[in-house]
Order: C-alpha cells, then sequence, then structure tokens
C-alpha cells in the first residue's frame, strides 16, 4: 500500500487549515506529488508567500503512519478530519516566483535554483525540496521519498516556513539535492 499525507497548517496545537492532493488531482502519498510544477505545491507556495494567508505558519506534511499526537491517541492526519479543510485555491495566480524556501525556526534556507537537481525522472518531473523537508511519517511505506539525503526528510517538519523572493540577513543555505 503506501502512506499517505496531508498538508497541515498549525499554530502551536491547533490546525488552522490542511490541504489534500486529491484536491488537486495530485497524488497523496509524498512521491505522487512533490514536484515543481505540482499545482498542490504551488498553492502551498502562494498560501505561504508574503501574501498568503499563512505566511510564516507552521507546516507539515502529516502522514498516516506518524505516531499519535501527545493529547491524543489520533494522529495528526487523523485530527485534521475533524477541522474544515481548505478550498481548493487556483494555484496559478501567484504574483511571482519565489525562489527561496525560508525555514524561519531554524534560520536556513534552500535557493530552489541552486539546490534543485535538474535531472528529470522517467515522467519529466523536478523533485520540489519542500514536501520532502517537512514530511513528518512514521516507518515510512510505498511511495515516500527514497533518494539522496534521505536522512534529511522530515526535519523541518512543523517549523515556521516561507517562501521569499530574497535571502534574509543571517540565515544559512541548505542545500537538499533529493534526487531519486
Amino acid at each position: 500500500m503506501g502512506q499517505y499525507y496531508k498538508v497541515v497548517f498549525l499554530e502551536g496545537d491547533i490546525i488552522l487549515t490542511w490541504l489534500c492532493g486529491y484536491r488537486y488531482f495530485s497524488g497523496v502519498k509524498l512521491m505522487e506529488h512533490s514536484y515543481i510544477h505540482d499545482a498542490m505545491i504551488k498553492t502551498v507556495e502562494q498560501l505561504i508567500s508574503p501574501n498568503g494567508m499563512y505566511y510564516k505558519t507552521q507546516l507539515v506534511w502529516a502522514g498516516d503512519y506518524a505516531e499519535p499526537e501527545d493529547s491524543t491517541d489520533k494522529t495528526l492526519f487523523e485530527m485534521v478530519d475533524e477541522r474544515p479543510d481548505i478550498e481548493t485555491i487556483n494555484s496559478y495566480e501567484q504574483d511571482c516566483y519565489y525562489r527561496y524556501i525560508v525555514n524561519h525556526t531554524l534560520k536556513v534556507y534552500v535557493d530552489k535554483d541552486n539546490s534543485l537537481n535538474k535531472i528529470k525522472n522517467l515522467y519529466g518531473s523536478i523533485i520540489h525540496p519542500l514536501p520532502i523537508l517537512l514530511a513528518e511519517s512514521g516507518s515510512g511505506g510505498g511511495g515516500d521519498y527514497r533518494g539522496n539525503n534521505e536522512h534529511l526528510c522530515g526535519t523541518w517538519a512543523r517549523n515556521f516556513i516561507s517562501v521569499e523572493t530574497t535571502v534574509l540577513e543571517g540565515y544559512t543555505e541548505l542545500v537538499p539535492n533529493f534526487y531519486e
């Protein structure tokens, strides 16, 4: 089978909203939607951009194999079903290209133009680092990331994230160079 994911926007322990790949004609397994031109990924970037409604919000790709939350016997993946999901947004209305993915918690950024491995997979797609860095899962499953720098998977989960057009002073670059 395989692990399924939902993109969850948090404020501490409070679920603000969430996205599901199905609304964007994307798959729900991590490597079914973790690509540069995926509609859901573009929507997430729009939402965490300086003009987005979830700018600098805690963000996580919650997997259904993850451990239950401390306060309940349910996983975050299960808990989001108790909250309304965000209505489908036209992800193609971005006003500019956001080159930098910024982790404000760790004071680290990824330059998509510098770090994206330009090697395309069999389908002509390039991996986007955001879902992999934010994937919170248990033991993993079919469809999860298995490739270069796999140890970075999930290291940004639940951190404060945004996308920016410029590098922020005092932040360090991370070059994840993900490819399968």
